[in-house]
């Protein structure tokens, strides 16, 4: 509990330092949350592997971010949530993260679609955007954007085509009909 309200703290300021002066153990510990020391992590807490996929997936959202703001520039989209994101990877374990997680990659970017398209597929398809998107830090990796197929939810704001698909609720897409009708 004191490794979490330490971490807490600079975010949460007030809860954090409720929280910490209802802990167990007063005698032994600063009179502020703000006084006690930044909390050491287990050892065992750390993976190098975990790590790696998530400096992977971010830096794919950075080659995202910066293909949706071309595609901003070029009026082919407003916004994110209007977007279908496409994406080519040659390297096999972006690739396969891509494939396995892609609902996770579609919330890290904000669009409404990523689409992992295949060496022989346009990346590019709309006429505005000249060229994919790449960067330095991922090699093999191309980024184009168009604009997302199917109707604004009403919850999510994804375009999506399941949108009105549910009679008790037409304006939402499948998976937010799920979400309210639990």
């Amino acid at each position: 509990l004191r490794c979490l309200t330490a971490m807490l703290a600079p975010i949460l300021s007030f809860t954090a330092e409720e929280a910490f002066e209802h802990t167990p153990g007063s005698g032994d510990r600063p009179a502020s949350v703000f006084l006690s020391e930044w909390p050491q992590l287990p050892e065992e807490w750390r993976n190098p592997e975990l790590l790696k996929r998530w400096e992977r997936r971010l830096a794919v959202r950075k080659g995202a971010s910066k293909a949706l703001e071309i595609a901003r520039a070029q009026k082919v989209i407003g916004s994110g949530l209007q977007a279908r994101l496409n994406v080519r990877a040659t390297d096999d374990d972006t690739r396969a993260d891509l494939q396995q997680n892609r609902k996770l990659y579609e919330e890290i970017c904000i669009v409404s679609a990523l689409e992992l398209v295949d060496q022989e597929a346009e990346v590019c398809p709309d006429s505005r955007i000249p060229e994919p998107v790449t960067l330095e830090a991922l090699p093999g990796i191309q980024f184009g954007v168009q604009e997302a197929p199917g109707q604004k939810c009403q919850r999510c704001w994804k375009l999506r085509a399941d949108v009105g698909k549910t009679e008790q609720h037409p304006g939402l897409c499948h998976r937010c009909v799920e979400v309210v009708s639990c």
